[in-house]
C-alpha cells in the first residue's frame, strides 16, 4: 500500500508539472536545436547536434557544423503545446530523473514518514525540474537559484543525521531565507550571465564541502565503531553516492568536459539516478516501523514555511494589480518583505504555533477530558504508586498504543519501584542514556537507524523493546537536564501519532514528572527526617486541633474544629476561615499537588492571595476563577489544587460554596441520614474554567465533615486503603460527638489502621456542626 500510494502521489505530481508547464509555458522553436545555459555553455541539444555539447556558443570560434531540419526554419516564435513537446523529447532521460526523484521523495514521506528525506529529494526533483525549463525555456531561475542552494544545506543536515546528531529544525528558516534572498537576486539580475556564473560556482563549492563533510564523517564513524554487519554500513554508500554526484557535476561543467565527450552526459545521468537508489537500498527494511510521526517542530516549520509563501504570493499580486512590474518598485517590494519577515518572525510564529495547538490539540474534547481526569488522579491520589498506574493506563487508552515504558536512571531514582507499572533502569554512564540525556526533543525509533557510536545504541535499546517514540521529561530539580523518559510503543492500529497526540504526551510527561518528584521526596528518608528535626515547632502547631476562635460569641450556634497534619513537616493542605461579618464566615480547604516546603510556600501564597481577594470583595465565583489564572499563568500548568470553599451564614445556616476538583464534604443529617455532597469543577491550576457555586443548609444537629485524601488514602501495612466508607461508618456511630472529639476519634482510627507505617500524604479535617 505505501508503495502504491507512492507510485499515485508522484504519478500526479510529475503530470501536473510536465502537462502545466509545457502547455502553459512560451517556447522558442529554434531551442529545439541547442539548450544552453545563460554564459552560453550547451547542456543540451536535440540529438543530430549532440556533438555539440559543452561548447560555449558565445565564446567558442571553432564550433562543430549545426544541423538544422526543414522543420527548424525559419526561426520563429512558437508556443502551441505540441511544439513545446518536442522540446519534453530533448530531456526523456531528465523527466525520467525527476519522477524517479519524486517518487523517492513521497516513498520516504508515506512509508516512513521521514519528513527530512521528503523534503531532500522534493527540492531535488525541483532542482533538476528547474534546470530542464531554464534550459528548454529560459525559465524557473528563481526556482533553480533557490534550490541548488537549499541542496548543499540539506546535505549538511544529511550529514549531521550519519553523525547521530541533528542539526535543530530552527535553522531551516535562516536557510530557506538564504537561498530566497540568493533566488531574488539571481531573477532580479537573470539576464547577466556573470551572476548565473558566480552564483552556480559558489553553490557547487558550498556543495562540495557539505557532501565531502558526509563521507568523511560517514567513513570515520565506520571505521571507529566497527560495525558488524553490510546494513550498518549502506550510510557509506548513500554518502558516496552524494559526494560523487556533485563532485562530478562541479567538474564536468567547471572544465568543459562534455567538449568532444558527449556520453559523459550519460554517464552524469546515471550517477544522479544512484543518489535515490542507494538512499532506497540504505532505507530499504531499515526503518523499524512502517509508519512514522511527523515532528511537531518540523511541522511548524513547513507550516510556517507555507504560511509566508502564501502571504507573499498575496501581496506580490496586490502590488502587481497596483504598481504593475516595474523592475524597480518590484526589488523594493522583495527587500520590504523580507525586511519586515525578518524583524516580525517571532510574532509570526507564535501565530503559526498557536493555530496548531488549538486544532490539533486544545479543541479536542478527547484530550482536555483525559488529562482533567489525570490531574484528578494526581491532587487526590490514592497514592503515588496506584497514581503512576492509573496514569500510564490512562495514557495507553487515549494513545491506543501496546505499551508505555518509564526509563530512568538508579542513580536519580534508588530503589524507585512501582506495581503494575513498566519500568526499566539505565546507568547514567551507558551509551543509551548519554544519548536521550541530549535530546531535548521527541525520538523517532527508526530515525535512528542510520545513526552511529550513541545514537545507534539507542536505536538497538528501542528496537528491542519495541519502542515507536520516546519523550524526555525534566525534573524540576535537574533544571535543563533529562530526569527520565517516556518509552512509547507502537500504536494498535499501526497509524501515525498525529500532532495533537504528541502534545498530549508532552502534558502527560509532565504529569508523571510531578508524581515521580513526589515519590521521590517521599521515600527519602534522610530529607524528611532533616525536614522533621527543623521543623518540629511547626509541626508541633500544625498537629494541634484547633476550635473556632473569632473574637467575638457571634458564631456560638454552630460547632466548628479542625487539624492539619503533615506528612513531612509543612503540610501541602491547605484550610483557612477568614470572618466577612459578624454572620458570615468564609470556609477553605484544599490540597496541593506534593508534600514538603515548596508546597508549604505554595499554600502560604494561596492563602494570602485568597484573603486578599476576600478583602477587594471579590464574588465566590471569581474568586476561584483567578485563583485557577493564578495558577496557570504564574506556574505554567505545573502545579495543581483541589479546593473546596465557601460561605456560611448564620442566620440562613447556609453555605454556599464551590468545590474545584475536591473530595466530597459528609454531610450528617439529624435524621441519621447520611450523605455526600457531590458536586465538583475543575481542579485549579488544568485549564481555564468557569466555576458556579452549589448550596446546602444545615438544620440543628446537622454536620457536614470536610476532609483530604489524606485521609480516605491511609495505607495499612499490607496496602489496603482505609477508603471513604470506612470513614463515612466513623461519622455516622459517632455522630454525637461535638467536632473536636470526632476529630480525634477519627485521628486515633488512622493511626489504628496504619499501625506504624509512615504516612503517605498529609491529613486535615474540618467538622462543622448546627447546634
Amino acid at each position: 500500500m505505501n508503495l502504491f500510494s507512492s507510485f499515485i502521489f508522484s504519478i500526479f505530481t510529475f503530470l501536473v508539472i510536465f502537462f502545466g508547464a509545457y502547455y502553459l509555458i512560451d517556447s522558442e522553436k529554434s531551442k529545439r536545436i541547442l539548450y544552453t545555459y545563460p554564459n552560453g555553455v550547451v547542456a543540451n541539444t536535440n540529438s543530430s547536434n549532440s556533438k555539440l555539447l559543452g561548447y560555449n556558443i558565445e565564446k567558442d570560434t571553432n564550433l562543430p557544423e549545426i544541423v538544422f531540419s526543414e522543420e527548424e526554419f525559419p526561426i520563429q516564435q512558437n508556443s502551441d503545446f505540441k511544439t513545446n513537446l518536442e522540446v519534453a523529447k530533448d530531456f526523456i532521460l531528465q523527466h525520467f530523473l525527476v519522477y524517479s526523484v519524486l517518487f523517492t521523495a513521497f516513498w520516504f514521506l508515506i512509508a516512513t514518514g521521514d519528513f527530512f528525506l521528503f523534503f531532500f529529494f522534493l527540492n531535488f526533483a525541483l532542482l533538476i525540474a528547474s534546470n530542464i525549463f531554464m534550459l528548454g525555456f529560459t525559465k524557473g531561475y528563481t526556482m533553480f537559484y533557490f534550490s541548488i542552494f537549499q541542496t548543499s544545506f540539506l546535505i549538511l543536515h544529511f550529514a549531521y543525521r550519519i553523525k547521530g546528531k541533528d542539526i535543530s529544525t530552527k535553522w531551516f528558516i535562516p536557510e530557506i531565507a538564504f537561498s530566497s534572498i540568493i533566488a531574488f537576486v539571481g531573477y532580479a539580475e537573470e539576464n547577466d550571465f556573470n551572476y548565473f556564473v558566480r552564483l552556480v560556482k559558489a553553490s557547487g563549492i558550498l556543495g562540495m564541502v557539505a557532501s565531502s563533510g558526509a563521507i568523511i564523517v560517514s567513513f570515520y564513524d565506520t571505521i571507529k565503531y566497527s560495525s558488524t554487519t553490510w546494513q550498518e554500513s549502506k550510510k557509506v554508500l548513500m554518502s558516496f553516492s552524494v559526494f560523487i554526484a556533485i563532485i562530478f557535476t562541479y567538474f564536468l561543467f567547471e572544465n568543459d568536459l562534455l567538449k568532444d565527450r558527449p556520453n559523459l552526459l550519460y554517464l552524469h545521468l546515471l550517477l544522479l539516478f544512484l543518489i535515490p537508489i542507494t538512499f532506497i537500498y540504505g532505507f530499504f527494511k531499515y526503518s523499524f516501523f512502517p509508519k512514522q510521526l511527523y515532528f511537531s517542530s518540523t511541522l511548524t516549520i513547513f507550516y510556517l514555511f507555507s504560511f509566508i509563501s502564501l502571504l507573499y504570493l498575496c501581496l506580490y499580486w496586490l502590488f502587481i494589480q497596483i504598481a504593475g512590474e516595474n523592475p524597480d518598485y518590484l526589488f523594493l517590494f522583495n527587500f520590504l518583505f523580507i525586511f519586515f519577515t525578518v524583524i516580525f518572525i517571532s510574532q509570526i510564529k507564535n501565530f503559526v504555533v498557536s493555530n496548531i495547538n488549538y486544532w490539533t490539540f486544545q479543541r479536542s474534547d478527547k484530550y482536555t477530558n483525559a488529562l482533567e481526569e489525570m490531574s484528578k488522579i494526581i491532587s487526590n491520589p490514592t497514592s503515588t504508586k496506584q497514581s503512576v498506574k492509573k496514569l500510564f493506563n490512562k495514557m495507553t487508552d487515549v494513545l491506543g498504543v501496546k505499551k508505555i515504558i518509564l526509563l530512568l536512571t538508579p542513580e536519580r531514582f534508588p530503589g524507585l519501584e512501582f506495581r503494575d507499572v513498566n519500568i526499566t533502569k539505565l546507568p547514567s554512564s551507558s551509551d543509551t542514556w548519554k544519548y536521550f540525556s541530549k535530546t531535548k526533543d521527541i525520538t523517532v525509533t527508526s530515525y535512528l537507524s542510520h545513526g552511529s557510536g550513541n545514537r545507534n545504541s539507542a536505536y538497538k535499546f528501542l528496537r528491542k523493546l519495541e519502542i515507536q517514540i520516546s519523550y524526555p521529561m525534566y525534573g524540576l530539580e535537574y533544571g535543563e537536564k533529562i530526569s527520565s523518559v517516556l518509552l512509547i510503543g507502537e500504536k494498535l492500529n499501526g497509524s501515525n501519532f498525529s500532532v495533537g497526540e504528541i502534545q498530549f504526551i508532552k502534558e502527560c510527561s509532565r504529569l508523571a514528572d510531578l508524581l515521580l518528584q513526589n515519590y521521590k521526596l517521599l521515600i527519602s528518608e534522610i530529607e524528611k527526617k532533616r525536614m522533621e528535626r527543623d521543623l518540629s515547632t511547626i509541626e508541633l502547631m500544625q498537629n494541634t486541633i484547633f476550635s473556632l476562635s473569632l473574637g467575638k460569641n457571634d458564631f456560638s450556634s454552630i460547632d466548628l474544629s479542625y487539624i492539619s497534619v503533615p506528612a513531612l513537616g509543612v503540610t501541602g493542605d491547605y484550610i483557612d476561615l477568614v470572618k466577612l461579618s459578624d454572620t458570615k464566615l468564609y470556609i477553605f480547604i484544599g490540597d496541593v499537588t506534593g508534600h514538603g516546603v515548596g508546597s508549604g510556600f505554595l499554600v502560604s501564597a494561596i492563602r494570602a492571595f485568597v484573603r486578599d481577594q476576600i478583602q477587594m470583595g471579590i464574588e465566590l465565583k471569581k474568586l476561584f476563577k483567578n485563583l485557577n489564572t493564578l495558577l496557570l499563568e504564574r506556574y505554567s500548568g505545573s502545579e495543581f489544587m483541589s479546593l473546596v470553599g465557601g460561605i456560611f451564614n448564620l442566620e440562613t445556616s447556609e453555605f454556599e460554596f464551590v468545590n474545584a476538583g475536591h473530595l466530597s464534604p459528609i454531610l450528617y443529617r439529624n435524621n441519621s441520614k447520611i450523605e455526600l455532597v457531590k458536586s465538583s469543577a475543575r481542579v485549579l491550576g488544568v485549564l481555564p474554567t468557569i466555576y458556579t457555586t452549589d448550596s446546602i443548609i444545615l438544620s440543628s444537629g446537622d454536620m457536614v465533615l470536610f476532609y483530604t485524601d489524606g485521609v480516605t488514602e491511609t495505607f495499612s501495612p499490607s496496602e489496603e486503603i482505609y477508603g471513604e466508607k470506612r470513614l463515612i461508618d466513623c461519622v455516622q456511630k459517632n455522630s454525637n460527638l461535638d467536632s473536636n472529639s470526632l476529630i480525634e476519634l477519627i485521628l486515633k482510627d488512622l493511626e489504628d489502621f496504619r499501625k506504624g507505617e509512615d504516612k503517605n500524604d498529609d491529613v486535615t479535617l474540618l467538622s462543622l456542626k448546627k447546634l
